[in-house]
């Protein structure tokens, strides 16, 4: 009879599900299953390694642990066969805390990608909020691929997008030093690409300052891309710049790399017009199948200057996405003109689309009956007069 704790076969494919038959240890991601070179049978060239020792001698094995812990799936990570070697080699170096890591971040990159996000680059996770504004308590927003927040006009909805803008705007975070609160008010913004990294911004006494995992920096670098519609965007003809020079503002980019978005014909982004393109100095639009000839962006109705505007801002941020972790957040005033119909068609379009970069939309009302299974959506309510809590909704 073994002394050995072994795995039974049910738990050994647990923990290869869990880990999608992909290595745990960071930078290998081995696939290790695959098909046979000969007939229809199956490859598998990983293991089940134990955390805490499967037996007495092993490495880091545990005798507070009883029988039925050893040999649980919370007591394994799936490696390929180099590495479940390696790390039992070395168990002064391959800690517990450190294969329980290992496993937990693997797993949750693996979740991530099962919804279609790549960690490649990182993906913004978590936020966290405290003692600003109307929001008093701490309050904690986790981020999916699409966000929805829903919420009265000031109940803390654009502080949330104007956090997230921050680290890469960080102008936008200026006047929150005059409007800080009492005490200690805060907010940590949470960036997962295979390990989670925590970036958080303090305001005490009108002086921000910036931490990175707790460790306090003089300034910040942004570790991802930030495209922002918080308004819509107005042509002033009185003054000496362009139309193209104000609207590439309005996105923060230059003309020159505005011109090239707009007539780049890749499949970029969200697609709500049917075509648009820059000639002899205007920006001309095909909305619809139906129209005889393009029209000129300024003689568009504010409805589909939004349209053209938010299929611009997507495009923007995919090419984006394709050199760091990209947000795109989307302001209830920059789609405000919208009627209800195409306010629930950008929501469908959102959800059913597999794009490289998150969305985070803010809106005072939407449809709960429309299908947005591939949102996370919370709910800024007013508990009682100056005091906002967030909620988070089933989608």
């Amino acid at each position: 009879m073994s002394n050995r704790d072994n795995f039974s076969k049910g738990v050994k494919r647990i923990l290869a599900s869990r880990a999608g038959y992909k290595c745990s240890v960071p930078d290998c991601d081995q696939l290790t299953i695959g098909p046979a070179s000969e007939g229809e049978g199956v490859v598998l060239s990983g293991e089940a390694a134990h955390i805490t020792a499967a037996a007495i001698e092993g490495p880091r094995y545990d005798e507070t642990m009883v029988p039925e812990e050893r040999k649980s799936a919370s007591n394994g990570i799936w490696m390929c066969k180099d590495h479940a070697r390696i790390v039992d080699r070395d168990e002064v170096h391959y800690t517990v805390d450190l294969l329980r890591e290992w496993k937990e971040n693997h797993e949750k990159k693996i979740k991530y990608e099962q919804q279609g996000i790549k960690i490649g680059k990182g993906f913004l996770t978590k936020i966290k909020i405290s003692n600003m504004a109307r929001i008093k308590d701490a309050e904690i927003i986790e981020l999916g691929k699409n966000t929805l927040l829903v919420g009265d006009m000031g109940t803390g909805k654009s502080i949330i997008c104007e956090l997230v803008a921050g680290l890469e705007k960080n102008q936008l975070l200026w006047r929150w030093r005059e409007k800080w609160n009492v005490g200690n008010t805060y907010a940590e913004i949470e960036l997962f690409n295979g390990e989670t990294t925590s970036f958080e911004i303090n305001v005490y006494e009108k002086q921000i300052r910036y931490l990175v995992n707790s460790i306090e920096y003089p300034l910040m670098v942004s570790p991802y891309n930030v495209v922002y519609l918080n308004e819509i965007f107005k042509f002033n003809s009185e003054i000496s710049k362009t139309f193209i020079e104000q609207y590439a503002e309005h996105f923060n980019i230059t003309p020159n790399d505005l011109l090239n978005i707009i007539n780049n014909k890749s499949n970029l982004g969200i697609k709500l017009i049917t075509d648009l393109f820059y000639k002899d100095e205007r920006l001309l639009v095909i909305e619809d199948l139906s129209q005889n000839s393009p029209l000129p962006y300024l003689a568009l109705s504010s409805s589909e200057k939004q349209r053209v505007d938010i299929e611009i801002g997507s495009k923007i941020s995919h090419v984006y996405s394709n050199s760091k972790p990209t947000i795109f957040i989307i302001e209830h005033d920059s789609f405000s003109s919208m009627d209800k119909h195409n306010r629930e068609n950008l929501l469908n379009i959102i959800n059913n689309s597999k794009l490289p970069f998150q969305i985070l939309l803010t809106a005072y009302n939407y449809n709960e009956d429309t299908e947005l299974n591939n949102f996370s959506i919370y709910e800024h309510k007013e508990i009682k007069p100056d005091f906002v809590q967030i909620i988070k909704k089933d989608s």
